[in-house]
């Protein structure tokens, strides 16, 4: 799965539109719909805005084999030789309904 997919996945499971998960994790809508549509150069620091919104991030990570997962997380595969794994960092409580840890 892309990065992308796996937003988009994110966003549905948590039924928010494109406008709101834009809103709730203080990004752009076009922002938002070009990272969806898989757009190869996006910011990471607004990826993992995003991604925030889910209690994840967007780190770098050494991968010995390709069928390897990262402490359980998916791992997203960049062009290049670095490969990025989307996990939950630290282990954290959200209500995303007020985008708020707690």
């Amino acid at each position: 799965m892309d990065l992308g997919a796996y937003i988009k996945d994110k966003r549905k499971t948590y039924h928010l539109s494109q406008a709101e998960l834009a809103d709730r994790s203080g990004v752009g809508l076009r922002f938002v719909k070009d990272l969806e549509h898989g757009k190869k150069t996006v910011r990471i620091d607004k990826v993992n805005q995003v991604l925030n919104l889910f209690g994840e991030e967007l780190l770098p990570d050494k991968i010995v084999d390709d069928d390897d997962l990262w402490h359980g997380s998916r791992i997203l595969h960049c062009p290049g030789t670095v490969h990025f794994a989307v996990g939950a960092g630290e282990s954290r409580d959200k209500d995303l309904r007020s985008g708020l840890f707690y």
